[in-house]
This record gives C-alpha cells, structure tokens and sequence, in this order.
C-alpha cells in the first residue's frame, strides 16, 4: 500500500502551481512542496510528467509516461479545462482509493493532478462483489468519459464483449465455488491482458467487456481481439479442475456504429448473439442489419403477447396418407398467424421468438387445446376417425407439467387420447433420452401417441430408440426431396424405414411432392406419406370439405389381393426364399414365380 499523505489542500496546490508556472521554477521545487504523487496530463489526455511518487502510483496502474490517461481521469480534466476552479474525484486502483485534484493552470499547456491516498473501502456500489472489477454501472459511466474524449480528439473506440461459453456447464456441474473462482481467474486474465488506459469489467454473469481507446484501426481492434480468443484458449486449473475458457466475442465500434454509450454496449452485445458475421476466429463486427432484425424482434415479441392473450391465430391442417389403402389417416396441426398490420407472419419468425421469451407455453396451450376442439367436432360429425398431430417444443417437452396439461386438455375438450399424436423433433428426445422415454411413458400410459420428428437429421443412439415408447418415426423432407436423383437420400430413406418397422414403429415420410417420389415410398412399404403431392395446410372449413369429397384412388381397389395381404404374402414369401436350403429347387422355383405374378398385378412394388 502506498503511504502518501498531504496537509496542502487544492486552493494552496493551486497557488503553488501557479507560482511555479509564473517563476519558471523547475518542478522539482513544486514537488517539494508537495511531499506526494504529482503528474501532468496535456489538455488531450496524455501523460507528460510525474514526480517520484507520482512514477510510482502510475506504475502501479501500469501507465507510463506517453501514454493515454485512464478513462476516468477524461471526465474531469475536460471539467478543469472548462472552469477555473479544481475539480477532486475518488480514484480506486488495486484495492485502494485515491482523491486526485485537477487544476487547470493559466496559460499553461497541461493540467497537474494531485493524489492523495484515502483509506477506505471499495465503492461496492460500482465494482462487481466476487471479481472486484467494475460493474455494467461503473463500465457505462468510463465509456460516456471514453466517447466525449474520442469525440473531441477525433479518435475511436472498441467494445469488445466477451461471453464465456462454458460458464453454465460449470455452474451446474462443478463443486460449490468452482465456478466463482473460474470467473475471478478470468477477469486477472483480461485485466492483465489491456493497456491501462482500456477499461474490463464484468456485466453479466457470464460476460465482460472492455473498452479499446485510440484502437488503432480496423487491424488494431482485430489484433486485441485475437490475443483475447488466444489467451482464452489456455485451459485454467482450479481446485484440481481442468476448465477451457473459450469465449465468443461481439465488437462495436465508436463512432462509425453509434456515438451513444450505451447503444455501443448494445451494438456488440448484438453482434454477439446476432452471428451475422460468424467466423472461425469466433469474434463478430456489429453491422446495422443485426438492429434492424433486433428491432423486428421486439416488436414481433410485443405483438405476440397482444396475440396470445387475444387468440389472434389460425390453425391449418395438413392431411396425411395411408400408403396401404390410401385413405385419409389423420392429419398435423399447423399455426398461423394474421397480424393486422404486418400480414401474414411465417412461424419460422414467431416460433423462434416465442420459445426464446417462454410465451411457447401459452400458444402451444392453446394450439393443442384448439387442435383437440376442432378434431373432436370432426370425427363427432362422421368425418373420421381423424388423429390430429399437435408439435412441442422443447420447452412444453421439458415441461414437468406437461403430461398433466395434455390430461387436461384432453378432459376439456372431451376428445379421446387415441386421436392425439404429440410431435418432437429428434434433437429434443436425444436431449436427455432417459428423462424423454419417461414421459413417453407416461404419454403411453395416458393412451397418447409419441412421434419423432424431422428424423435423421440429428444424433439418435439405436440403443436408446429401440427402448422409446414411440409409436412413429418421420423421415425428414431433406431424404424425400432428393430421391430419384440421389441414390443416398434412397438408402437413407430404406434404412430408417426398415430400422423403424423392426422396432413396431410406423413410418411417415414427410414433404412428398411427387409421383415418382410416391412409388419409391410404397416399394419401401413406408406406412404414410405428407405433403405437397396430398394436400397442402387446410384450414379447419376446407379440411371438412377435402374430408367429404375425397375417394381414394382406385389403384389401391384393383387386383385379388389388397394391400395388407400383399404385405404379408411378401414376408411369407421372403421368409421361404431365404431358408433356401432347406427347400428343394422346385419350390424355389415356384416362390419366384408366385412372386412374379404379384409384382405384374403390383407394378409399383420392387420384385423379390
């Protein structure tokens, strides 16, 4: 701790400097006089001199002569130059105070500032409590000081934030006061990292964030941010624990993106989370279209408030096939949304949005609500039996009550479990397999069936679908649409098919445009198709109608055999052939042909 102490009070600091100034008398005469830290800044912010003690206190701040100021010196030395009188701030550096005066001496080329050290405590008030460092408050205040200096001096500035990746994980996972420790080290990483003239505080629980003065150029924000990434690469050892301290970084800069504070801050926050401007270097310029989208956003969230609470939706339903008879099987719940100022609002907008704010609870409550009254209202007028397929997000899944608000739901509206199928997509089983086979379980035992959605695009262990009380495997579009002309999404299309009937699951395909695409499918004996080629979304009146008019076609009626039997006979068949050895030529002989004479009645099936 520095021990400097002065009786001199700032109207005689004042009176000493002047008469220095007035007498030419060197400085080594007015430090004498002042048996403490004393500096002299240029009236553009730079370090000019320091005495003994003044040397010291700057060193210890890591500033040399030459340099930028501190931040928070900026502020009232702009104050001193403007006015006659001195001005005093409280200056913290390495857990100790400092009042340091300011005095604008006339006709000079510089400011001198006194420090006097205070003995005291931390300003809890604007230093984060566990890494000491300044806060979001603390951090705003330096970098409206940072702004009006580069302002005037015609320079820039960078705010560069840092979100760490695996914070949560350690939170969740790690011992009791790990994951504290873990930030703490991080923060002395970065501290040491920036010039003393930069500013790094802690803003949220997993971000910090620092302010790069006079940054150089594009080059020299590039340069720091670089050296942040690769300082962070360096795992940190913590009781024992091995951690990686990887992070991503968001990069505002002053004044071509703003020459607002406070939008700075938010302009890297954006291009944080914004990922526009993704690369493998793992940081992100903010461009102006991240706030256009942000702003969307905002107001589409706003809306969707207003919207829920109105029940300003539609639910469209898009019927699905039955490959073996083809008839009408069931269909999937689709919403929609009419904004009166915007239009038609896609999902693929709204969705997001809701799952992000949690308002995905309440629409999806009343999806499934609306879905069940209108499939009910349906089958009731002899238009089944009809099963409607209602989406969940992962937030309704993971839901401890979700098993409870289908039950009641399905009592509200008086329809039967066997007519509901509830949809996830794969990532979202194979989240956490375990806990989801348990409220498949539990959607079993209440009679509601399970579907995997969007299958094939994710992860999902053979082991663990195998144990899935899940009654329908989906084959995502992305393998339909190519078949024909890419003999890989076939076999991929084949193999789900297969795996998903060995474990008594059906099979949906959905996303079928095609006759071509139809006959594949009906080869593969896939259960039921979706799609383009059916029927597009119907609203709950056309869906009647389509309900009404509609016949199968009449290539499922022809022949002495129907479909199921043909099924059946194939296996039988198929069966026989492949104990060929115990079976003499003759019979063989006699299967191919039986087999033959279906595939002529069956043009559509591949032969035997």
């Amino acid at each position: 701790m520095l021990e400097v102490r002065s009786g001199l009070d700032a109207d005689t600091l004042l009176m000493a400097e002047i008469k220095a100034a007035s007498k030419e008398e060197s400085l080594e005469l007015l430090a004498a006089e002042f048996n403490g830290p004393l500096l002299r800044v240029s009236r553009k912010g730079y370090m000019l001199f320091a005495n003994v003690h003044g040397a010291n206190l700057i060193r210890t701040s890591k500033i040399m002569l030459g340099d930028l100021a501190p931040i928070d010196w900026q502020a009232p030395l702009q104050q001193s130059l403007e006015q006659t009188k001195p001005v005093t701030i409280d200056w913290p550096i390495n857990d100790e105070f400092f009042s340091l005066t300011f005095i604008n001496v006339p006709d000079a080329h510089y400011v001198s500032v006194f420090a006097r050290h205070i003995i005291g405590d931390y300003d809890e008030e604007n230093r984060d409590p566990l890494t000491k460092m300044p806060n979001r408050v603390l951090f705003l205040d330096r970098l409206r000081q940072a702004t009006a200096l580069a302002l005037r001096n015609d320079t820039a500035i960078a705010v560069h934030v840092i979100r760490l990746q695996h914070f949560k994980g350690y939170v969740e996972t790690l011992k009791f006061g790990t994951a504290d420790a873990y930030l703490c080290k991080v923060g002395e990483l970065l501290t040491n990292l920036i010039r003393a003239s930069d500013t790094v505080a802690r803003i949220s629980r997993d971000e910090f964030s620092i302010i790069q003065v006079d940054p150089n150029g594009h080059d020299g924000i590039e340069a720091v941010a670089e050296k942040l990434r690769n300082a962070l690469k360096t795992p940190v050892v913590i009781a024992g624990e091995r951690l990686l301290c990887r992070a991503h970084i968001g990069i505002s800069v002053f004044p071509n993106d703003t020459k607002i504070a406070e939008d700075l801050l938010h302009n890297a926050v954006l291009a944080l989370v914004g990922k526009f401007q993704v690369n493998e270097k793992g940081y992100h310029f903010f461009l102006p279209p991240m706030r256009i989208k942000m702003d969307r956003r905002l107001s589409v969230k706003y809306d969707l408030e207003k919207a829920i609470e109105a029940e300003d939706f539609t639910l469209y339903y898009q019927p699905k096939q039955l490959l073996e008879t083809g008839r009408i099987s069931g269909v999937e719940a689709l919403v929609r949304w009419n904004h009166s100022d915007h239009g038609e609002i896609s999902p693929v907008e709204f969705i997001p949005i809701a799952e992000r704010s949690r308002l995905i609870l309440p629409l999806g409550a009343w999806i499934l609500r609306k879905a069940c009254e209108q499939t009910k209202k349906l089958n009731d007028q002899g238009l089944g039996p009809l099963k409607v397929a209602v989406n969940l997000s992962a937030l309704q899944f993971n839901d401890q009550y979700i098993v409870e608000t289908v039950r009641g739901i399905l009592d509200e509206t008086g329809m039967s479990p066997d007519f509901l199928e509830l949809e996830i997509t794969e990532s979202i089983a194979m989240n956490n397999a375990t806990s989801a086979n348990e409220t498949f379980k539990k959607m079993y035992d209440l009679g509601v069936s399970m579907s995997i959605d969007d299958f094939g695009t994710g992860y999902s262990s053979l082991a663990y679908l195998k144990n899935f009380k899940v009654q329908r495997i989906k084959i995502d579009k992305l393998f339909i649409d190519d078949i024909g002309t890419d003999m890989g999404a076939g076999s991929i299309a084949r193999a789900i098919t297969t795996m998903s009937h060995s474990f008594c699951m059906d099979v949906t395909a959905e996303g079928v445009t095609n006759k071509e695409q139809v006959a594949f499918l009906r080869r593969l004996e896939c259960d039921e198709i979706q799609g383009e080629y059916f029927s597009s979304p119907l609203s709950y009146n056309e869906l009647a109608t389509f309900i009404k008019s509609f016949d199968p076609p009449e290539h499922y009626e022809q022949g002495f055999l129907n479909w199921s039997d043909f099924r059946e006979l194939r296996r039988a068949i198929s069966g026989n052939l492949a104990r060929g050895k115990r079976r003499d030529v003759k019979d063989q002989r006699n299967s191919k042909k039986i087999s033959e004479s279906i595939n002529s009645l069956f043009p559509t099936q591949r032969s035997f």
